[in-house]
């Protein structure tokens, strides 16, 4: 005696979601948790979260930046040169030697007055909405 077919299908067989629409859901639930941007809230620890606070209670202008391993780096910029260069050389003062898709001086950081402003090593002009209030 042979097996007994489900009702619920013509051939007796229980069709299966189409592999390519499962794996695209499953694409998309692991797009949805990652963050925007590394610096957004969900992104951190609740350790990094409160150095950011007190970054920011303390006054001074500050960056942020992550680490190849994902470490959160805190920069004081009240109390740093008037220059800062940003890029994959190890001489920068912000060196990025992880990420191969900025130049080896990539851009700078340059105090003007009680402004900072983001300058295009390759350009002398300053990038449109880069300065940030001290």
């Amino acid at each position: 005696m042979g097996a007994r077919k489900p009702r619920n299908h013509p051939d007796g067989w229980w069709p299966l979601p189409p592999l390519v629409g499962v794996l695209e859901r499953a694409r998309e639930a692991r797009l949805r948790r990652v963050p925007r941007s590394p610096l957004d809230a969900h992104a951190a620890s609740p350790e990094e979260l409160r150095e950011r606070i007190a970054a920011e209670r303390h006054g001074a202008p500050f960056l942020v930046y992550r680490t190849a391993p994902g470490d959160q780096v805190l920069v004081d910029l009240g109390s740093a040169a008037d220059r800062m260069t940003i890029g994959r050389r190890a001489t920068n003062d912000i060196a990025l030697d992880w990420d191969s898709q900025i130049s080896r001086v990539h851009a700078a950081l340059e105090r003007i007055g009680d402004e900072w402003a983001v300058m295009d090593t390759a350009s002398p002009t300053t990038a449109p909405g880069s300065t940030a209030s001290a």
